[in-house]
């Protein structure tokens, strides 16, 4: 159990260590599986309130408050700024092929769009496409604090239409069409990065759970009928399920504490241990 806690406070420096959103994203993937061992060994463990208590105490220091995953978020934003001004910049100074520039033709979607991006200013506008990418940073950092299901993000139209005839015609009339899909592929790029973000969330609040509901039961030698008895040992907000803000659900009877997940169906729990692939991400236990 020791040697879990370890790989999670490893997973919890790295996404805490004002890196990027590549760095976050191995941070949590490491730090979830010190949960996942750590929740497998506590299920089977006799060990003593106090020394589970003593536990409860050391996880409360690793949930994430996303500070991590914000300042990730702005490094994304600066250095998709800096590859605004470097594509502009290159466009501006090429001369030796002038119908592409010095980046070659521009493929998206099985369309050339090489006339869009080079073809003159009313199509790709360099200063509002950083605004548009700064607009976008700022609901995404806005999101993080947000249920999954209730991001602004995960609300937003995408004009990215492929294979559409509409698009292409929407293109043609579209001022700075260019930044504003370009924008439109990397915000939807990031549903599965909020989706992940609220999986990990779910991973830590399910570990605690799963001590404060062993306590529980060692104290009162019964599970509690709500997992509202817990916030004697947990605070309120480990009960909130991080996909839909509602309270995380639980089965008394069959002993299992699960969430809605990514697409917000309540469909009863789940037996697929890979959660990447459940509808309802679900943690069983014995005791």
């Amino acid at each position: 159990i020791d040697e879990s806690i370890k790989i999670i406070r490893l997973g919890h420096m790295i996404t805490n260590s004002q890196a990027t959103v590549i760095d976050y994203l191995v941070g949590v993937a490491v730090k979830d599986i010190g949960y996942r061992r750590f929740r497998i060994l506590i299920d089977r463990a006799t060990l003593s309130q106090i020394t589970l208590k003593n536990y409860l105490t050391i996880l409360a220091q690793y949930r994430d408050n996303h500070a991590g995953l914000k300042t990730a978020m702005k490094s994304e934003y600066a250095m998709e700024k800096w590859g605004i001004r470097y594509v502009a910049d290159t466009i501006k100074d090429s001369s030796d092929r002038p119908e592409y520039g010095l980046l070659g033709p521009v493929d998206l979607a099985g369309y050339d769009f090489s006339g869009l991006f080079y073809g003159g200013s009313f199509y790709f506008k360099p200063n509002k496409t950083i605004r548009i990418f700064a607009d976008r940073a700022r609901r995404s950092i806005a999101d993080i604090d947000r249920p999954c299901l209730n991001s602004v993000s995960n609300n937003q139209e995408n004009i990215w239409q492929e294979n559409s005839f509409l698009y292409i015609i929407q293109s043609l009339f579209t001022e700075n069409f260019v930044g504003k899909a370009l924008s439109s592929i990397v915000e939807s790029s990031f549903q599965s990065l909020y989706t992940k973000r609220c999986s990990t969330d779910f991973s830590g609040q399910s570990s605690e759970l799963l001590l404060a509901l062993k306590i529980y039961q060692i104290e009162n030698k019964i599970l509690p009928s709500d997992l509202r008895n817990l916030i004697l040992y947990v605070p309120e907000s480990a009960l909130q399920d991080p996909f839909d803000g509602k309270q995380i659900r639980y089965l008394q009877d069959k002993k299992m504490i699960y969430s809605v997940g990514s697409d917000g169906v309540d469909s009863g729990g789940s037996d697929e241990i890979d959660w990447s692939k459940s509808s309802d991400p679900t943690v069983r236990f014995s005791f």
